[in-house]
């Protein structure tokens, strides 16, 4: 396969912001939470979790990350969890406060064939240890 064939991985990331409007407890964020987080999963198959804000009764922040061959795949199925959330947010148990997304094109590693990278982006051997 030629080099121009390799498809390069892409990632996104969907960042929102919901306030949770009926909650008297962490028990009632947690139970509106964990039902829209299981459902974006089993629908979309994206990595998604609360990453806070920890003691919040109606704050929540929803990270979705989704993995994909290209970035039309990846923008569509984070779109789509967005456009989820939004028409769930008509059942008035919260209201999103604000959103933000990003796709990445990662071409760089499609072509590392058998190299790991390291934080300042620099290829090295696999199963060598890097040295500093």
């Amino acid at each position: 396969m030629s080099r121009d064939n390799v498809p390069a991985p892409c990632s996104g990331l969907l960042f929102v912001a919901l306030e949770i409007t009926c909650s008297r407890s962490m028990k009632d964020r947690r139970q509106v939470v964990r039902s829209l987080l299981d459902r974006i999963r089993r629908r979309w198959n994206v990595s998604a979790m609360d990453i806070g804000p920890d003691g919040s009764w109606s704050e929540v922040f929803l990270a979705v990350s989704a993995a994909a061959s290209g970035v039309s795949m990846a923008e569509e199925r984070l779109h789509a969890v967005y456009s989820f959330l939004v028409e769930e947010e008509e059942t008035g148990e919260y209201a999103i406060q604000y959103h933000w997304r990003e796709v990445a094109r990662y071409d760089d590693i499609s072509h590392a064939k058998d190299k790991q990278t390291d934080t300042k982006r620099n290829f090295t051997d696999a199963g060598k240890p890097h040295q500093e």
